[in-house]
């Protein structure tokens, strides 16, 4: 699962934390379910209605390159053509990005969608996160070039050699306890700080452990950029980051 980092901005020296999102009580009388529709971008129909450029979800378009999720704003504008047919080939170009595609070229890996997957979900939370962060004067570029950067652990792992570890939930205690002493072996810069059992405990934490690790690749110029052919793609629809292979 894509997940967002916080490597420090490029030439400063202080770094970046995460802001903490806290669940409160909502004073909105809709519906939950009604207001999870309407922070989504749809109303009460579901139909979609118009977004921000900076929704993750939004047809946005741009001269850099290609619409993000074309579909979505063609069906809004009401102008989409009829495809010839909703194959896999369709499917593909309307709920992947550029970056998901590259990373599953690179490393065998697909994440999941952000536009038709519970990814969803982190991705609207993000987009919260990334307006404060625009706020208080940090940038928040799409493609990673901010004080943040999109990472997915499991293709991380695949592109260190760890592509066929199932380490996830409960039936993946053994190999991810497995995990966690590969790893420290393979880093032992690393100060877990007493936390190897926590992540041999939780793929939580330990996807958390990895993409920190990942964003360190990431500042120091040791992770794959997007090619020249797909700046303007990563700079429109976002980038995920993947550490360079040995």
């Amino acid at each position: 699962m894509p997940r967002r980092a916080w490597p420090r901005s490029r030439g400063s020296s202080a770094s970046t934390a995460a802001p903490c999102t806290c669940r409160r009580r909502s004073s909105d009388p809709r519906p939950p379910a009604e207001r999870a529709a309407a922070r989504a971008g749809l109303d009460g129909r579901g139909r979609g209605h118009a977004q921000s450029p900076s929704h993750p979800a939004a047809g946005r378009s741009s001269a850099r390159g290609r619409p993000a999720f074309p579909t979505v704003g063609g069906h809004h504008s009401g102008d989409l053509a009829v495809p010839e047919d909703t194959g896999p080939v369709w499917r593909r170009d309307v709920l992947y990005r550029r970056t998901d595609l590259e990373v599953r070229r690179l490393v065998g890996k697909t994440p999941l969608s952000i536009a038709a997957d519970k990814i969803a979900y982190p991705a609207i939370r993000w987009a919260a996160i990334a307006a404060r962060l625009r706020e208080q004067g940090a940038p928040t570029p799409l493609d990673g070039t901010g004080v943040a950067c999109e990472v997915y652990p499991g293709a991380a792992l695949a592109a260190w050699g760890f592509g066929a570890v199932r380490y996830k939930k409960a039936k993946g205690s053994q190999e991810r306890g497995e995990l966690v002493e590969a790893l420290d072996a393979r880093w032992p810069w690393l100060d877990w700080a007493g936390h190897q059992g926590l992540c041999a405990t939780s793929d939580d934490a330990l996807d958390a452990v990895i993409a920190a690790v990942v964003a360190r690749e990431v500042l120091h110029g040791r992770a794959v950029s997007p090619p020249t052919e797909l700046t303007a793609a990563a700079a429109d629809e976002g980038w995920i980051w993947l550490p360079a292979q040995d």
